[in-house]
């Protein structure tokens, strides 16, 4: 990993890539994105950063659901402390990002809590 970080989102996608999304570095908020290949034993700083920094957000895999390389990034704590409604679609292959319909209430995640998808087919 180039950036040591915590408090950052993580998503797998097709049991090869693991993503990290933002995080904190001592006291900076990270706006940055890394990719670990599991296959090459490998970490990749990603060209796109972040529409913002943010930590402590929840991530999870929406390939079960048909989007193929996509991770959810969910809420999270925002520059000044302020939690965040916004939920917001990251297209690994593409690598843009798509919003979705804001949460009714802004959410954090604690680095002990994460979240999780169940398929139910």
């Amino acid at each position: 990993m180039e950036n040591a970080r915590a408090c950052f989102g993580v998503c797998t996608i097709q049991d090869q890539f693991i993503y990290v999304f933002g995080g904190l570095n001592g006291n900076t908020m990270l706006d940055s994105i890394e990719r670990f290949d599991d296959l090459l034993q490998t970490w990749l700083m990603i060209e796109v950063l972040l529409p913002s920094p943010i930590c402590k957000l929840g991530c999870l895999c929406l390939s079960p659901f048909g989007m193929f390389k996509s991770c959810m990034l969910i809420g999270g704590i925002l520059e000044g402390q302020n939690r965040s409604n916004k939920v917001t679609v990251f297209e690994c292959e593409h690598l843009t990002f798509t919003d979705f319909p804001a949460m009714q209430k802004s959410r954090s995640f604690n680095p002990n809590s994460g979240t999780a998808v169940i398929d139910s087919s």
